[in-house]
């Protein structure tokens, strides 16, 4: 029983460490994204990588 409470508080625990992850990914799109669109074309400096 004890083993069974242990892996799910895991569970119930990594579950918003991966919210968090997709989130953090996510806002980071969409700064790069409304930050800089000209970048994203491959006309600003250090925009992006397969725009070369």
């Amino acid at each position: 029983m004890n083993k069974r409470s242990t892996s799910q508080k895991l569970d119930i625990s990594t579950f918003p460490s991966i919210s968090v992850l997709i989130y953090v990914n996510v806002q980071l799109c969409a700064l790069a994204y409304s930050a800089s669109p000209i970048s994203h074309r491959g006309i600003g400096s250090g925009g992006g990588d397969g725009a070369i």
